[in-house]
């Protein structure tokens, strides 16, 4: 019997960031209360709930601890990471000069430094995460997750020919003028974060074996 967990509220990769906020340190006491479960204890449970009520009406709030794993994970854009869930983000960063009066009611030129995100993406996958016992599928749709980052690199400029290319992404800044309203590019900022395959995980979520 396979089933899913879902509305994963975090995933412990980087486990430090739950502190430093009432909030965060209110999912750690639902961490705290929640008991943990092996994939086999599950599949029991859900075994004996459907011989007893029927299948699909299984239904309970736990947490796994294993390793993921999956045979066809999707591969991050920019640093070619195998894994389960990625984003990433393209930022201009520019700067502007203007005048305005002083103090003393002079004119003085100063600068002011800007940044807009030009591109950005997103994508997850179902996966495995498998414990001593065995595996257990887990649907990251609506989770919040804990990521980890894998890439980040900043390009000054507007790139030369084709712009800039990183592993299978490429970005070609000339749909955006070097000058923009007074505004000057100083460079872009390429950014991006990962859940890969092999990461020891925890997941917090609801267990169900509504789709079998």
């Amino acid at each position: 019997m396979s089933f899913i967990i879902a509305g994963i509220v975090g995933l412990l990769i980087a486990v430090g960031l739950y502190f430093g906020s009432k909030s965060q340190k209110k999912k750690l006491g639902e961490m705290a209360a929640t008991q943990t479960a092996s994939s086999a204890e599950l599949v029991e449970l859900a075994a004996a709930v459907a011989k007893d009520i029927g299948p699909g009406s299984f239904n309970q709030i736990t947490e796994v601890k294993g390793t993921i794993e999956c045979a066809d994970p999707i591969v991050s854009e920019l640093s070619q990471t195998a894994c389960v869930y990625y984003s990433m983000s393209v930022t201009r960063e520019d700067e502007e000069t203007y005048w305005e009066k002083d103090a003393n009611g002079s004119r003085v030129q100063r600068t002011r430094r800007g940044s807009e995100s030009v591109a950005s993406n997103v994508r997850k996958i179902p996966f495995l995460v498998r414990d001593s016992a065995g595996t257990i599928m887990v649907d990251p749709e609506g989770a919040k997750i804990v990521d980890e980052k894998v890439f980040s690199q900043f390009q000054q400029g507007e790139g030369r020919g084709d712009g800039f290319r990183f592993g299978s992404y490429s970005f070609n800044p000339m749909s955006f003028a070097s000058l923009v309203g007074g505004r000057r590019t100083i460079g872009y900022r390429f950014e991006e974060s990962a859940v890969p395959v092999g990461r020891a995980v925890y997941v917090l979520g609801e267990a169900v074996d509504s789709e079998g």
